[in-house]
């Protein structure tokens, strides 16, 4: 997996460049969001936060790649996005772990 704060633009030419070193990649920084898009001939899955952090992305990870010419798909991963909303309710064991962080 990368992560980067480069933007969308650096992150494209990155996917353009880039050959098998990675199978993942969670960009920040300027540009759009991305909910999770599958790039480089399904090699890679790419990600991005939407706007002001008002969400959450959840990668679930059902197969890591191996052996040659390995691809993701709806089989092998999955990315969803949660919008952090008023309606979403607190999870009781996270809220605990953040109290301590806010005293």
């Amino acid at each position: 997996m990368v992560a980067t704060p480069w933007g969308v633009d650096a992150e494209q030419e990155l996917l353009k460049t880039s050959d098998g070193q990675f199978h993942i990649l969670w960009g920040t920084g300027p540009g759009p969001g991305v909910a999770g898009k599958l790039a480089r001939e399904n090699t890679v899955l790419w990600t991005r936060p939407y706007d002001e952090g008002k969400a959450v992305q959840r990668i679930e990870v059902l197969a890591w790649p191996h052996g040659e010419g390995f691809r993701w798909s709806e089989d092998t991963i999955r990315s969803t996005v949660v919008p952090l909303k008023d309606d979403v309710e607190a999870d009781p064991e996270m809220d605990a772990l953040l109290e301590r962080a806010r005293e």
